[in-house]
């Protein structure tokens, strides 16, 4: 009686099987960027400064462009600043690919977070990943503890971006 039971069960699973091969093909072929959380399509700051940057495509990105990228809003609030111009500035950028931001230097890649012109933080340690030559994807998470103008305190940096 058992081996008739184990039977069963074993046709059974085989009539399963080209459904779960079926399943998991598709499951491959659903872009990475649709899944998990590099789709945020947003920048989440925190530390000296806190809030969400939401990167709205064709309006935020500029595009790689002589190794520089940059990521602009004109209203966003960041507390405790009262600036509402932001940007993300990432220099000196080789070309698509997972790059470790270094202690800034002359030359060196960096990350700047500008509140209009007054106040900026500089990339102390982290990572960029460019997600392709156009640079209009991409990942960020990087700290911000060097100053410009009036900034003060460390910022962190941490989500993604698609304007493709």
């Amino acid at each position: 009686m058992a081996d008739q039971n184990q039977g069963k069960r074993m046709s059974g699973v085989l009539c399963l099987l080209p459904v779960l091969l079926a399943l998991s093909f598709a499951a491959a072929l659903i872009p990475a960027s649709s899944a998990g959380a590099g789709s945020t399509n947003a920048i989440t700051v925190s530390g000296a400064l806190k809030g969400t940057l939401k990167v709205v495509p064709n309006v935020t990105c500029s595009g790689l462009s002589g190794g520089q990228e940059t990521l602009s809003w004109n209203s966003a609030k960041l507390s405790p600043k009262k600036a509402q111009a932001w940007s993300i500035v990432m220099n000196n950028v080789p070309r698509a690919g997972k790059w470790k931001i270094p202690a800034a230097g002359m030359g060196k890649l960096d990350v700047v977070l500008m509140g209009g012109i007054a106040f900026g933080w500089v990339s102390s340690s982290g990572s960029l990943t460019i997600g392709n030559k156009s640079g209009l994807t991409g990942t960020i998470n990087a700290t911000l503890s060097l100053h410009e103008g009036t900034a003060s305190g460390t910022v962190d940096l941490k989500g993604s971006w698609n304007c493709a």
